[in-house]
């Protein structure tokens, strides 16, 4: 699911942790084409492969700390494969790390159930995190969030936002069920965004 011509760094350390490649590619298609490093010579041994992405043309994090914030497409993939002479190839196949959300409203009991929104704040969410680039960063380890704060969401959109579990406070104004506006409304909603 990555975009034409964005970028993914792959980072790989050798059986003894120590890093021996750091590279960034694009990709176009199923193509994976090398922008940034060397070619990785590696000699037949286990090797752990670390890659992350935010599926855009730019890496903004290019240290061993990827830098993650609410609406990032933030991906990694981290594989140990032993290389051989006869099977030194990789498929790199990423792991969202973020998640996707968006907010609806809908009426019943009403003698028109037709519910609107103009924009709705969604408080106590994550705004940044961190994912450690090292000889154990794991898919599964996922991100250390920090931070909270507010993000405005509108009618049908999407938002990406970091994991987490807890109760959310969402204000919608301008509620509008029916034709007839009832203001802001405030509810608490419990959620396990993974």
């Amino acid at each position: 699911n990555m975009n034409n011509n964005s970028r993914f760094r792959m980072v790989i350390f050798n059986s003894a942790g120590n890093q021996v490649a750091d590279n960034q590619y694009t990709v176009n298609g199923n193509t994976a084409t090398l922008v940034s490093g060397a070619v990785p010579m590696l000699v037949s041994g286990t090797y752990k492969f670390v890659s992350y992405t935010y599926n855009q043309s730019t890496l903004p994090s290019l240290g061993n700390i990827a830098n993650v914030n609410n609406q990032d497409d933030f991906a990694t993939y981290c594989i140990t494969k032993n290389v051989s002479e006869s099977n030194n190839t990789i498929t790199v196949a990423f792991k969202r790390q973020m998640s996707q959300f968006e907010l609806a409203v809908s009426a019943s009991g009403f003698s028109n159930n037709s519910a609107t929104y103009n924009s709705a704040l969604v408080t106590n969410l994550n705004t940044d995190g961190t994912w450690n680039i090292n000889n154990g960063s794991s898919d599964d380890t996922g991100l250390i969030a920090s931070g909270t704060g507010n993000i405005v969401c509108y009618n049908n959109n999407q938002y990406k936002v970091l994991p987490v579990s807890r109760s959310l406070s969402i204000s919608f104004t301008n509620l509008n069920i029916g034709g007839t506006n009832y203001g802001e409304k405030s509810v608490l909603a419990p959620v396990n965004f993974v």
